[in-house]
């Protein structure tokens, strides 16, 4: 049997504002549908007990620590409280596109 790879994309910061330069951040973007349920779970119920578990849930589809996750909504709610709305957004967005590729691909190839 083989190991399925982890697929990333990047964000280009700089499309949330030019400042950010080339800074990118890196998303796995077809991340098991177990994670993505938990994360959608966790939304639909979130309260502030579970920021340590949202925190653990985005940092795996960012490749980072729960802290580095909460330390930059701490720092973005002080300085640019939309940021890390964007962020999320995108992360999503980004997720969803990709499955819409390997679907229309698959259907390319298996339904014609």
């Amino acid at each position: 049997m083989f190991e399925i790879p982890k697929i990333f994309e990047e964000i280009k910061m700089k499309d949330y504002a030019p400042e950010f330069g080339e800074l990118k951040l890196k998303v796995w973007v077809n991340p098991p549908q177990k994670l993505l349920g938990e994360i959608n779970d966790l939304a639909k119920n979130f309260s502030a007990e579970e920021v340590g578990q949202a925190a653990e849930l985005i940092g795996k589809l960012w490749g980072e620590t729960p802290e580095k996750v909460t330390e930059l909504v701490e720092h973005a709610s002080e300085t640019d409280p939309r940021l890390f709305q964007w962020m999320i957004v995108r992360t999503f967005k980004v997720i969803q596109e990709h499955r819409q590729i390997v679907k229309k691909n698959w259907k390319q190839e298996y339904m014609s």
